[in-house]
C-alpha cells in the first residue's frame, strides 16, 4: 500500500496539471452572407421603360359555380438601369386571347380591360412597388368558357405619351371548368 500511497499525488498532479481541454467544433454550413444592403432609390424623375408581369396562380372562382373568374396579376414598372420597382401614372392595358388557328395566327380575344394606374391596388411586397390587378371575367362578358389555355397580354401606356412598355415572356392562364378524374 506504501506504494500506491506514494503515487496517489503524482497521478493526482498529472491529472490537473496535465490535461487540456480544446474545444473544436465542426460544421458543414458555410459562413452566413453579408446583411444585404437596402435598394437604391429610383429618382422622382424617372420613366418606366420595362414591366414585369406576374400572374398569381390560377384564376379563382368567386361566385361557386365551377368556371374561374377571377385573374389576379401584379404589374412591376421599372426604369433601367435602376433595379427596384417603381409607380407611374398611366393605363394598363390587358388582352386575354387564345390562338384560334396556329396555322392562320388569328387570335380570338376572351376578354379586355383598361385600368388606370391610379384606380389600380398599389402595394409593395418583397420586390419592391407593385401594381395590382384584379381581372374579373363577369364583369367582361362572362366566365362560361371551355376548358383551355389562354395568353395574358399586358401594356402599360405611359400618361406623358411616351410608348407602350411591355413584359417580355408569355403569360398562360388556365380558363373553364376543369372536372376531377374520374367523373
Amino acid at each position: 500500500m506504501n506504494r500506491i500511497a506514494q503515487s496517489l499525488p503524482v497521478l493526482a498532479a498529472l491529472l490537473i496539471f496535465g490535461c487540456r481541454t480544446t474545444k473544436i467544433e465542426y460544421s458543414s454550413a458555410r459562413p452566413m452572407p453579408p446583411d444585404p444592403k437596402p435598394a437604391k432609390a429610383v429618382p422622382s424623375s424617372a420613366k418606366a421603360n420595362t414591366m414585369a408581369l406576374m400572374v398569381e396562380g390560377k384564376p379563382t372562382d368567386t361566385d361557386g359555380n365551377g368556371y374561374p373568374d377571377l385573374i389576379v396579376a401584379n404589374m412591376y414598372l421599372f426604369s433601367l438601369p435602376h433595379t427596384s420597382p417603381m409607380f407611374e401614372d398611366g393605363t394598363f392595358v390587358f388582352s386575354l386571347r387564345y390562338d384560334e388557328d396556329p396555322s392562320t395566327q388569328d387570335f380570338v380575344y376572351i376578354a379586355q380591360w383598361e385600368m388606370n394606374a391610379s384606380d389600380l391596388e398599389r402595394g409593395r411586397n418583397i420586390y419592391g412597388p407593385v401594381h395590382v390587378a384584379k381581372l374579373s371575367l363577369l364583369e367582361a362578358g362572362g366566365d362560361r368558357i371551355p376548358a383551355l389555355s389562354a395568353n395574358l397580354l399586358c401594356r402599360f401606356e405611359p400618361a406623358d405619351g411616351r410608348e407602350a412598355v411591355r413584359p417580355n415572356g408569355v403569360h398562360w392562364v388556365q380558363l373553364g371548368r376543369v372536372r376531377a378524374a374520374g367523373r
